[in-house]
């Protein structure tokens, strides 16, 4: 706070009024008694947000510089603007534990970010709350997490990495755009585990423009800013700027090109479009196809399903890329294993050294680097050791003991960060360094590590996703070695989904040696690791 004698006049009254513009719904919090600690800020305003701040350095440079704040905290928190909203970041695996695992059920999804991308996607299972989300987490769990399910899906998968296949035999080595490969294989993936073996492939381009577009309206803080200040002009004006529009055209498209040719064949196909039509049965009796909730599980299915997995692909291969002794020994144990054996998903499952590529991958470069979640009854986090359980948390809460606390109130939206949990030094040993056998070693607790959530939510398609990572690495590290000439590993966050930040071009080399004779031209280090 200013004081009298730090300046006079007008010049006073300037700097006491940008103060609380700036810190407003901190101070407001205090003076209602909603948050009672001293927690640092990363300054901004409710509507331009930290932009003057960290002016030209994206999002992600927003989350570090908060996180830097945080670190240096003994709450381990700071406040700070996602786009024009203000949200409180946790950082402490403890806090992270209590909040998304022991308050579950004082939270909700419920957040500016969240309610933007909500008028674009609909009332579908990632954006329901309460009892509908329960129920529909209940009714879609059989069709995309039990073993059953993935194994009647695997060999769709597998199909679809034939097809994609015969794209690198004849451009693999002249060169191939991995954003344009794997954007477009993680689409037909999921179109052809929608509509059983009849991909999306007609629509993809199309498909992929409008979330691409709708996404960017969601998440664009000039568009945000705008509808803040409509917002103030309730109720004469309720509809948010530039949603509803390229909502209806995504709409359209998926009930012309993709829903209503297939329709028919429902019946006598095993795939997610029929399990999301029966479950909406049970609570809708409108035609399918007019059906808007129907129709916006269908659509979040398709974007949630390919733009996370691509990235990850993406970042797998560069990854790989540009550790080669890596790269060499998991072509190593592939070859070992699946050697004249079918490529089916329980023998690839059997190879250890694949799953800890992906984890450490996963662990680098989380898809989604935050979550956020609205808080709809005030909590408590308490600094208790890592392992507290519940019952000790509960306990805790009611007594009055001399442990630093950080009171969350209500309505606050809270922001948990797995791409900085991932890299802190202090749950992972040198956390920059790519080192799969880390997770040979080692099984680290889930809210510790997290690229698919943490808690009651987390991701529903997580085992979906994992299947096809497996398939398709499996497939291209066994038979070929991938070259990136101009490996360029600058990250950024393309809307809600991390992502490299310049197109990659890949060399696909077919392999025509065994193993143990390409290790007679490798390097000293990498015949050492065998």
């Amino acid at each position: 706070m200013l004081t009298q004698r730090e300046s006079s006049g007008l010049q006073y009254y300037y700097k006491l009024f940008k103060y609380y513009y700036e810190t407003s719904p901190v101070n407001f919090s205090s003076i209602t008694g909603m948050c009672h600690l001293e927690i640092p800020r990363l300054k901004g305003n409710w509507l331009t947000g930290c932009y003057s701040q960290v002016r030209g350095s994206g999002f992600l440079g927003t989350l570090l510089e908060a996180s830097k704040i945080a670190s240096n905290h003994p709450s381990g928190a700071c406040y700070f603007w996602v786009g024009t909203e203000q949200a409180l970041l946790v950082t402490k695996p403890q806090h992270v534990k209590q909040l998304l695992f022991y308050n579950d059920a004082h939270l909700s999804r419920a957040s500016g970010l969240t309610e933007s991308l909500a008028r674009v996607f609909g009332k579908n299972i990632f954006f329901s709350t309460g009892d509908l989300w329960r129920n529909k987490r209940v009714l879609w769990k059989p069709w995309l997490y039990t073993d059953k399910a993935l194994r009647q899906l695997a060999p769709i998968m597998g199909s679809v990495c034939e097809k994609h296949l015969q794209t690198l035999a004849s451009n693999g080595e002249t060169g191939i755009d991995l954003d344009h490969f794997f954007t477009t294989f993680t689409l037909d993936v999921v179109g052809s585990c929608l509509l059983a073996n009849d991909s999306m492939s007609d629509s993809a381009n199309e498909l992929s423009r409008l979330l691409t577009n709708a996404l960017q309206k969601a998440t664009d803080p000039q568009v945000a800013s705008i509808n803040k200040i409509l917002r103030l002009g309730k109720p004469f004006y309720q509809k948010p700027l530039g949603y509803d529009a390229i909502a209806k055209e995504i709409r359209e498209l998926f009930r012309k090109n993709i829903l209503k040719p297939h329709r028919a064949r429902l019946e006598e196909t095993h795939c997610l479009l029929k399990a999301i039509r029966d479950i909406h049965k049970e609570t809708s009796d409108e035609d399918p196809l007019q059906d808007e909730d129907y129709l916006s599980d269908a659509i979040f299915l398709a974007f949630a399903g390919h733009a996370t997995t691509a990235m990850t692909f993406q970042f797998a291969v560069k990854l790989l890329a540009q550790h080669p002794e890596v790269s060499e020994k998991l072509h190593r144990e592939l070859f070992e294993q699946l050697n004249e054996k079918v490529f089916t998903i329980e023998n690839i499952n059997e190879v250890e050294y694949l799953d800890c590529v992906i984890n450490e991958t996963l662990r680098l470069c989380p898809p989604v680097p935050i979550m956020s979640r609205g808080v709809d009854n005030a909590l408590t986090l308490l600094d208790l050791p890592d392992s507290a359980n519940r019952t000790e948390y509960e306990t805790a809460c009611k007594q009055s003991l001399d442990i630093s606390r950080i009171h969350v109130a209500k309505n606050t939206t809270v922001i948990v960060s797995p791409y900085l949990m991932h890299r802190s030094p202090d749950l992972y040993p040198d956390p920059k360094q790519f080192n799969p056998d880390r997770f040979r070693s080692n099984s680290f607790p889930g809210h510790n590590y997290m690229p698919f959530g943490y808690g009651p939510r987390n991701c529903l398609g997580q085992k979906f996703a994992l299947q096809e990572l497996k398939l398709l690495l499996a497939t291209l590290y066994y038979h070929y070695r991938i070259e990136i000439p101009d490996n360029d590993m600058t990250i950024d966050l393309k809307e809600v989904v991390l992502a490299p930040k310049a197109k990659t071009q890949a060399k696909f080399i077919r392999r025509e040696e065994t193993p143990k004779k390409a290790l007679e031209n490798a390097s000293p280090r990498t015949r050492r690791m065998f």
